[in-house]
């Protein structure tokens, strides 16, 4: 079932397709140091616990959050509603884009819908992935979608980094298909909120920050029927 949302008055209220789906975080990930510390879990603000290791607690109000369906945004409020005799919080997050307010249970926030702002190690590292040796796609559509919703949905920015770059070298040589295409804008908007966010950087530089390590794209195919005297050809 999908989760409630109510009406903001001066923004309108969306929420998106939620996904569940985890990163095996015991194997290898050729981008990240060995010694990197392990993220908390999605949901959750960074911090650490008495012994020095990274905990959970709830997002609150003022916290830089990331969803991956809809960007960058803010937690500007906390409450408790009431819907169907059920008593829930939410998290309103007003959208840095788009003048979108979401309102998400902070449940199902803990259960993957958002995740915290990278940190600027973690875009810069991103940044680096964005220039490095690019793994070709599957030719399946299927399962190419597969992993590219997998990486988009799993709250790592170095995932959403290789997403754009590997889509990005697969679509300079071959033109995407309409799917694709949504998925790699998609991942490339969501990583360019970051990096506006994160390190400080205006709108207009982060695109260049990512333009500047990929190679431009093929064209879509235009949908225009053709003219009759085209067809003869």
């Amino acid at each position: 079932m999908p989760p409630e949302t109510a009406p903001s008055p001066r923004r309108r209220s969306r929420t998106g397709t939620a996904s569940t789906q985890r990163r095996d975080t015991g194997r290898d990930h050729p981008s990240r140091p060995a010694n990197t510390r392990p993220r908390p879990a999605a949901g959750a603000s960074l911090h650490v616990d008495g012994n020095g290791q990274p905990a959970a607690r709830p997002f609150g109000v003022g916290d830089a959050v990331v969803c991956p369906h809809h960007g960058v945004g803010t937690v500007v409020g906390r409450s408790t509603r009431e819907l169907a005799g059920t008593r829930r919080e939410y998290l309103t997050i007003e959208v840095d884009r788009g003048a979108l307010t979401l309102m998400i249970p902070s449940d199902e926030a803990a259960r993957g819908r958002l995740r915290p702002l990278g940190s600027p190690t973690d875009l810069r590292r991103g940044l680096d992935t964005l220039g490095g040796v690019p793994q070709r796609p599957s030719d399946n559509w299927q399962k190419r979608r597969k992993e590219a919703l997998r990486k988009l949905a799993s709250g790592d920015v170095l995932e959403v980094a290789e997403l754009v770059r590997d889509l990005g070298h697969y679509g300079a040589t071959r033109r995407l298909a309409t799917s694709d295409r949504q998925l790699y804008t998609q991942a490339r908007e969501l990583l360019e909120a970051e990096l506006t966010r994160s390190l400080g950087m205006s709108q207009s530089r982060a695109g260049d920050e990512i333009a500047g390590r990929l190679p431009p794209i093929l064209p879509a195919r235009s949908m225009l029927p053709l003219r009759q005297s085209e067809r003869k050809r």
